[in-house]
């Protein structure tokens, strides 16, 4: 009898022992949160937050020096994250939270604020009829992309009716420059203009287009009519890479491009989204 409860006992531990094996979870110690400085200003600074084999959507906390100063849901794999309203001339060091994950920190220094004695200058654009700017794009003090409509007068000093589509600043003077599609289509008037280089360069006229930077044509990226109605545009883009663009428009519309295809995102509204 001895000898029975003696191994009902013991092969009752062999069983919780291994249910305790089979049911434990270890962290995975893959999963990584990586942040990396992108830009500061006096007030501002732009972060680079990078996931690894982290389950998406995923909330997000980003503290600076130990303080939560903003909480998103992230959907993508990358993102860029601006935080504001700084102090100036301040070290700050941030990180990124999510669950029991916590990015390595990454410290910045905000600049100092300037005398404020700044020398303007300024240019007229157009000889005739109604032009207007529309957006700009700025990489540095001599590479400056506007686009637009433009109406200036031919060679002969004649009217020229058609407008041209941007105005590029190359630190010396503004030169102008038609765009066309199809050899036969003035791409204008350009709403929006995403410079990620001089050679990769996306245009927003209703439908979105893409230019190297250098020559007359453009090549149509997304046409307006594949968006649902006969009304919808697109107008101004906002993004950081070619896998991460987002564009917005009139009668509620947004797409993203991935890298591979543009997509629809339900904004929810049909009213006109004028920024992002």
């Amino acid at each position: 009898m001895l000898k029975k409860t003696l191994t009902l006992i013991f092969l009752t531990t062999l069983t919780l022992t291994f249910l305790q094996s089979c049911g434990s979870t270890e962290p995975d110690d893959n999963r990584k949160l990586t942040l990396t400085l992108e830009d500061v200003s006096s007030t501002e600074v732009e972060l680079k937050l990078t996931t690894t084999f982290i389950d998406l959507p995923a909330t997000i906390q980003l503290t600076a020096n130990s303080k939560t100063v903003d909480i998103f849901t992230l959907s993508i794999r990358d993102t860029l994250v601006n935080v504001d309203s700084l102090e100036p001339s301040t070290s700050y060091s941030f990180q990124a939270l999510y669950d029991n994950i916590i990015s390595e920190p990454v410290t910045a220094i905000t600049k100092d604020t300037t005398s404020h004695n700044f020398t303007w200058q300024s240019w007229t654009f157009g000889e005739h009829s109604s032009s207007r700017l529309n957006d700009v794009a700025i990489i540095d003090e001599n590479n400056i992309w506007a686009v637009g409509q433009i109406y200036l007068k031919d060679s002969l000093g004649n009217l020229d009716s058609e407008g041209y589509s941007v105005a590029i600043w190359d630190g010396l003077s503004w030169n102008f420059k038609k765009l066309f599609y199809n050899t036969n289509l003035i791409v204008s008037p350009i709403r929006g203009i995403l410079v990620l280089s001089p050679n990769d360069i996306y245009l927003a006229a209703g439908s979105i287009f893409h230019w190297d930077g250098n020559s007359d044509l453009v090549q149509l990226e997304y046409s307006r009519l594949e968006l649902p109605d006969a009304n919808s545009t697109i107008e101004r883009f906002w993004g950081y890479s070619n896998s991460a663009i987002y564009g917005i428009g009139n009668v509620g519309s947004i797409v993203f491009y991935n890298g591979t295809n543009w997509k629809r995102i339900q904004s929810g509204t049909d009213l006109n989204i004028n920024d992002i």
